[in-house]
């Protein structure tokens, strides 16, 4: 009996191992995911949609401003290599 319990055991052992692993993965990949959303986010911010001017900025979006600030975000954007 003891030897069942212990095979049993190791066999869920052995498994919750083979769910664990792909979990750290993508605690990985959610870290990098995190990572360029963050930058991305500085580099919007830095081009000058921050939250005072964004709402003024997207009731026309062909005007010169806002045209001027999405070049600057995409400029910023390729320096990254995005």
């Amino acid at each position: 009996m003891k030897t069942k319990l212990t095979a049993v055991a190791l066999s869920l052992g052995v498994l919750a191992g083979g769910v664990v692993a792909p979990a750290y993965a993508d605690d990985a990949k959610a870290g990098s995911i995190a990572e360029q959303t963050r930058q991305d986010l500085a580099d919007w911010r830095q081009a000058g949609f921050d939250e005072a001017s964004v709402y003024a900025l997207s009731q026309d979006v062909f005007s010169d401003a806002y045209r001027d600030r999405m070049a600057k975000y995409q400029e910023l954007r390729q320096q990254r290599g995005k």
